[in-house]
This record gives C-alpha cells, sequence and structure tokens, in this order.
C-alpha cells in the first residue's frame, strides 16, 4: 500500500512539475488557470497519501525507522532468536505540504517563477527518491517470505518422509508377528495331530 501511494504521489508530482514548467514565463491569466490544476493536484496527493495505509500502519508519513520480523531462528544450543529487517519510512506528507505551498499565480517575475519551478523539482526528485525506497523494502520483504515458505515446504516434506518411513517400519514389523503368529498355530496343529496319528497305527 505505502509503495504504491508512493508511485501515485510520484505520477502526481510529475504533472505538477510539468505545469509548473509550463506557467514559466506566462501571462497571470495562464499562471492563474495553471494554480487551479496545481491546487487539485495537491489535493489528490493528500488523499493518497491519506489512502496509503492499512490497518492503521502508517510508512508515509514519517521519516523513522521501522524494524520488522522477519523469521525465527534455533541455535545449536537450543536457544530461540528472531531475525529481523529494518527500513525507513517515507514522509510523503511532508512534500505534499511543500508542493502544495507553490504558488505560480503570485510568481510575477521569472525568479519567482523559477524559483517555483526548482521547488516542484525538487520535491519530485523526493517522491521518486521515496518510492524507490519503498519499494526496495517490499521486494526485501517478499524475498524473505518466499525464502520462509520454501523453508516451510521442506520442513513439512521432511517431517510427512519420517512419518512415512515409519508408518513403513511398523508395518513391516506387524507383518512380521503375523507371520510369527501363523507358523507358531500351525506348528501347534501338527504338534496335536501327531499323536493321533500315532494311535491309529494300533487300531
Amino acid at each position: 500500500t505505502a509503495r504504491l501511494g508512493a508511485e501515485t504521489l510520484v505520477d502526481l508530482a510529475q504533472q505538477f512539475s510539468e505545469r509548473v514548467a509550463f506557467a514559466q514565463g506566462g501571462t497571470q491569466e495562464v499562471r492563474d488557470d495553471i494554480q487551479s490544476e496545481l491546487d487539485e493536484l495537491a489535493a489528490r496527493m493528500k488523499t493518497t497519501i491519506d489512502q496509503s495505509t492499512f490497518n492503521g500502519t502508517d510508512y508515509v508519513n514519517a521519516a523513522t525507522t521501522v524494524t520488522v520480523v522477519t523469521g525465527i531462528s534455533r541455535s545449536s544450543s537450543g536457544s530461540i532468536s528472531t531475525t529481523k529487517m529494518t527500513f525507513m519510512q517515507q514522509n510523503l506528507g511532508a512534500i505534499q505540504t511543500a508542493l502544495d505551498g507553490v504558488s505560480i499565480k503570485s510568481a510575477t517575475t521569472a525568479t519567482l517563477q523559477e524559483t517555483a519551478l526548482t521547488t516542484a523539482e525538487g520535491e519530485l526528485a523526493k517522491a521518486i527518491a521515496s518510492a524507490t525506497k519503498l519499494g526496495i523494502a517490499e521486494k526485501s520483504i517478499e524475498t524473505q517470505k518466499e525464502f520462509l515458505g520454501a523453508l516451510t515446504d521442506r520442513l513439512d516434506g521432511g517431517v510427512g518422509s519420517m512419518i512415512d518411513a515409519n508408518m513403513e517400519e511398523e508395518a513391516a514389523r506387524l507383518q512380521a508377528l503375523q507371520v510369527q503368529q501363523q507358523l507358531a498355530t500351525q506348528s501347534l496343529s501338527i504338534a496335536n495331530s501327531s499323536p493321533q496319528n500315532i494311535l491309529s497305527l494300533f487300531r
């Protein structure tokens, strides 16, 4: 969600910068019209940032470090510890605030217009950098998730093989006991019939 919000902000900031560039040297009427477009773009940026949260988790309104638990490991001594990954939140709200403060309609001189353009391009660069960092963090987490999924599958497969092996061993043992029981029954039957056969010789 944060990465998608950052990418959307980049698109809007790109449009913002292009409109400010177009206003360079324009008449007051042109700059007034473009200011209306800039205000609309800034409002859309704010909406995008407000919607770039998930279950109350906000990674786009502060520049602080976030720590995410990515797994659990066990040492040779049996102690358990967690593996973690850190990444920086990105303050997209500050970018939106800076762009919202750009007033091309009041930039009556070439110097003021150039300053507005410099601000717009600078905030666009910040938006691109933020989107890149969030994308890298997301990719790292996805890679770790895929690794843990593959590891879980391997462990499940290993446990399944052990269970199958134990079942086969128990089946073989049961079959051997059944054969022994059959042999014992047959031996007892033969032993019981032998005296009868001997007695029949005297009849």
